[in-house]
Order: C-alpha cells, then structure tokens, then sequence
C-alpha cells in the first residue's frame, strides 16, 4: 500500500502574534514546518509528502525545499479558508497510487519517528488511526462560567497528529463535511460517518506550537534530545 503524507502549514497563527505565520518561525535554525517535513521525509515508507501552505508563500517555499533537502515533497498546495479546505487540497494533489494517507500539523515540530510508524502501522491495519496521550489533569465542561460536567478522566484523550486514514475513507469524509462544520481534527469528518478510528499513543514531547511560550518549551524540549543524542555517541 502505497503512503503519502500532507503537512498543513496553511493557518495564519495569529494566537501566536507577529506578521511571521508560525509555522515559518524558526526553531533550532530552521522553519516550525522543516522539522515536521523532515521525519515524514526519514520515513521509508512513506512515499511522497504534499505541503499545504499560504498561497503567498508557495513561490519561496519551492524555492527552499530542494536547499533543505526534501526529495519527497512532490507538491506544494496552496492553504484554503479552514484546515479542512487546505487538507482538501493538500490530498487532491497527491498522486492517484496514495492510499494510505497520514496528515500532520505543520506546527508540530518535534513529532518522533516511533509515534509515526505506530500510526502508520496501525493505519495499515485498521484504514484509521490517530496519535493522542491520555489526559493527567481533571476536565471540567463549563457553561456561562459555571460547571456542568466532570467527564471521567480515565476516558479523555488529547488528540494529536498524525492522522492516518484510507484514502477512500477520507475522500468521503471530506465530501460529506456539511458546509458549516469547522472541525478542528481529521478525525472528526470520519467519525461522523460512523468509522472506528483508533487511538495509537503519542508523545508528551509532540505538542503543537499555539504562542510563543510553547515556542520555548519547543526549544527546551529540542535541547534535551541534542544532549541526550551526544551522550550516546
């Protein structure tokens, strides 16, 4: 089965603040999003890669992805008005022999090796499959400022990516969006067509850059595994 992956690097972060869209912001010298191409690209068995990016940066990201070294990103799309049109088009340029498809957030950097191929290998095996952690802290649901559930904690998730489904499975997802729904994970088109998507364990280390403080964490966490690298050899 042949695997592709899209990188959403589409979204105008504007939670994070400044005129740099995040995922352009630097960490360890290179773009947010370079880090995320770069495990997709490690992963042999992933095929080819389709970019999704602001329409106004498509011509500076062509130009820089053959100088980062990126020989699978087949395709840089252009971003649409939500993250369910940009992944539209990032899956609509991808080549017909894709059927398996693994979607990641541009602005999570420091996605791991292992936490990919456990999506991708139960991906192969059950057409779905997403990366999430279990929640530590307690959840309240809030209504006008005041609680109205205390869901059981042993059942929450925290939803992360990749994302991986069956091509077929996510075109029709895709179609069937009703016009008005933004969701904010793949997940949610596939359930709403009643398919199990299975939840593989992600990593702590895996969290997606929103504002500059998770920018910091980023770093620290990067740090880490540099010192942890030079320690083994």
């Amino acid at each position: 089965m042949n695997i592709a992956a899209i990188i959403v690097a589409a979204g105008a972060g504007r939670r994070f603040g400044g005129t740099t869209p995040k995922q352009f912001v630097k960490l360890g010298g290179r773009p947010l999003m370079a880090w995320a191409l770069a495990a997709f690209q490690q992963v042999k068995s992933v095929q080819e890669i389709s970019l999704v990016v602001p329409a106004r940066r498509i011509g500076w990201v062509r130009e820089h992805i053959p100088r980062w070294g990126f020989s699978k990103v087949r395709h840089v799309a252009p971003g649409g008005r939500t993250r369910t049109d940009s992944v539209a088009a990032g899956l609509a340029a991808l080549s017909p022999e894709a059927q398996l498809i693994a979607i990641h957030d541009g602005a999570r950097p420091l996605i791991d090796q292992a936490t990919i191929q456990r999506c991708l290998i139960a991906g192969r095996r059950w057409g779905t499959a997403i990366a999430a952690v279990p929640v530590t802290d307690t959840i309240k649901v809030v209504h006008t400022g005041i609680i109205t559930e205390t869901p059981p904690r042993d059942r929450l998730w925290l939803a992360q990516t990749p994302q991986v489904f069956r091509r077929d499975l996510l075109e029709r997802a895709l179609a069937a969006r009703p016009r008005h729904l933004h969701p904010t994970d793949d997940a949610q088109l596939v359930e709403r067509l009643n398919a199990p998507v299975r939840v593989v364990l992600g990593s702590e280390e895996n969290i997606k850059i929103t504002t500059p403080h998770d920018l910091e964490r980023a770093h620290l966490i990067l740090q880490h595994r540099r010192r942890c690298s030079l320690q083994c050899v």
